[in-house]
């Protein structure tokens, strides 16, 4: 795709249909201002889930108070976005359970990091991360550059304990307010591809380090495009996706700007101000539109990433690039938060990314299909 071609995001978001329920929605918020994370929920929502928000709004206006606290409250962008860049090399914590003993952060017999606070959580799998490279050809999906390779996790690292049985019955937790967005069965699908555990190289992919970290930042997603019957082959699309400068808070009518983009993308004013991915290969640059094929031999021990797991990723990149503000600084977030003291994890989580809200009344030309487990680029 070039930067002609107007992006996907123009055709799925910037419909006539949506900006009608938007600028209704609008009117039942008194035109009133909201935080730009529920802004960006809304115009990139499933949209017989926005029908249901209009609707709802329409005899029950006290549901606002839900949107706007379930995106506050829960702060889904903020924990999307903190990844680790530096850990790659191992996968994730599942499950924990309490010990009596505090002391420093220690490794336990079984295999299980200790927090400061005593609490034993599972030690990320390197298994399963070397699982993943051997899927993935010890090479970047994208770029198809070789080592240094990182197995990318799909659902991050910094999430696991958003999985717990305290965290899912909480009056606010992320799946709940997920599902004001998306359908209740689409959001149970993302939460059972985690719930036993994210070490599986069915929430892992292979990135080269620079492309791990623009896409930690939302720079670009991938769109899940088809599963062949077999499972043996996985074909997704990538997109850069546009670079958001937007206010704390947003009126619903605003509509999002979605400019081209073809093989390189804007992260800031000063400086170096654009990047771009290349084919090691072919020494083509990466399109917005170009379509990636994964392939395993053995889908039961080697399986690909999970449909229902890059569907979610495909959302919420989008949803974090539209609710940017300033661009992120370079601090690397490191969702290797094993030994965050407890009380500082629930203090953290209670900060939101925005000020508190006022409480007031196709087809693509020019696609490309990279094989990740071949050395030449092959058109479909």
């Amino acid at each position: 795709m070039d930067s002609q071609t107007p992006h996907i995001l123009a055709s799925e978001l910037l419909n006539a249909e949506r900006n009608e329920l938007l600028n209704e929605l609008d009117k039942l918020f008194n035109e009133e201002e909201v935080s730009r994370e529920l802004w960006a929920f809304l115009w990139v929502s499933n949209i017989d889930s926005l029908k249901n928000i209009v609707y709802e709004m329409r005899t029950n206006p006290r549901m606002r108070s839900d949107y706007e606290l379930g995106v506050e409250r829960t702060l889904v962008v903020k924990h999307w976005l903190q990844r680790s860049r530096s850990s790659s090399t191992m996968s994730t914590p599942t499950g924990s359970q309490k010990s009596s003993s505090v002391g420093s952060p220690s490794r336990s017999p079984s295999g299980l990091k200790r927090k400061l606070g005593g609490e034993l959580i599972e030690a990320r799998s390197k298994s399963e991360a070397e699982n993943c490279r051997k899927r993935d050809n010890e090479q970047c999906i994208i770029t198809k550059a070789g080592a240094p390779v990182e197995a990318a996790h799909i659902f991050p690292f910094s999430m696991r304990h958003l999985r717990s049985d305290d965290a899912v019955g909480k009056f606010y937790n992320i799946w709940k307010t997920l599902k004001f967005f998306w359908p209740e069965e689409q959001v149970n699908a993302w939460f059972e591809a985690v719930r036993g555990t994210t070490e599986t190289p069915r929430n892992l992919f292979c990135l080269s380090p620079s492309a791990h970290s623009y896409h930690g930042r939302s720079y670009f997603a991938l769109k899940p495009i088809e599963m062949n019957e077999d499972q043996t082959e996985l074909t997704l699309q990538f997109f850069w996706l546009p670079r958001a400068n937007n206010p704390p808070m947003m009126r619903l009518s605003t509509r999002p700007t979605v400019p081209s983009i073809g093989d390189i993308r804007d992260v800031g004013n000063e400086g170096s101000n654009k990047v771009k991915l290349f084919n090691v290969y072919t020494d083509k640059p990466i399109f917005s539109g170009d379509l990636i094929l994964m392939k395993t031999a053995d889908p039961e021990q080697l399986p690909l990433p999970d449909m229902a797991l890059l569907e979610m990723q495909w959302a919420l990149n989008v949803v974090a690039a539209m609710s940017a503000g300033a661009e992120p600084t370079d601090t690397d977030y490191s969702d290797d938060d094993d030994y965050l003291d407890p009380i500082m994890d629930e203090t953290m989580s209670q900060i939101s990314l925005s000020p508190p809200r006022c409480l007031k009344s196709q087809k693509l030309e020019d696609e490309h299909l990279y094989d990740s487990t071949q050395p030449s680029l092959t058109a479909l």
